[in-house]
């Protein structure tokens, strides 16, 4: 499964470690708390991945899934996260500043995760201070 950092690991009871699933631990809250809010501090996208091994007997090649099964959402195994590096184009910033200059009020509408769109943010002169938690 990808998604939003923080949702995927809410979701998980394990982590995969060297190749073997581990019991999430404070120190690895810890690590992936700091881990995340480190790349979104510098702007960077971030995707959180899960898997959860299913068992073939149980599971045919061509079972028909539900997505309304909550049940396949429990001992799911934290993979990791991935960042992508999608910087603004060169000339947002100055247009932005020139639709402030004239009065307009400039909204910024995201699904990134809050550090993440305050970097965004703050690099196209949206905010001049960090303003999200």
């Amino acid at each position: 499964m990808k998604g939003a950092p923080e949702r995927i690991w809410k979701l998980c009871d394990y982590i995969d470690f060297e190749g073997r699933p581990v019991p999430k631990t404070a120190d690895w809250e810890k690590k992936f708390l700091s881990a995340n809010d480190s790349f979104g501090r510098n702007g960077e996208r971030v995707l959180g991945f899960s898997k959860l091994h299913l068992p073939k007997d149980k599971y045919p090649k061509n079972f028909q899934f539900n997505v309304e099964d909550k049940g396949l959402l429990k001992g799911l195994c934290f993979v990791g996260v991935l960042s992508l590096s999608d910087p603004p184009r060169d000339t947002v910033p100055p247009a932005l500043m020139k639709c402030k200059a004239a009065g307009v009020k400039v909204i910024m509408v995201t699904g990134d995760q809050p550090v993440t769109a305050a970097s965004i943010a703050k690099q196209c002169n949206i905010i001049t201070e960090e303003t999200v938690n």
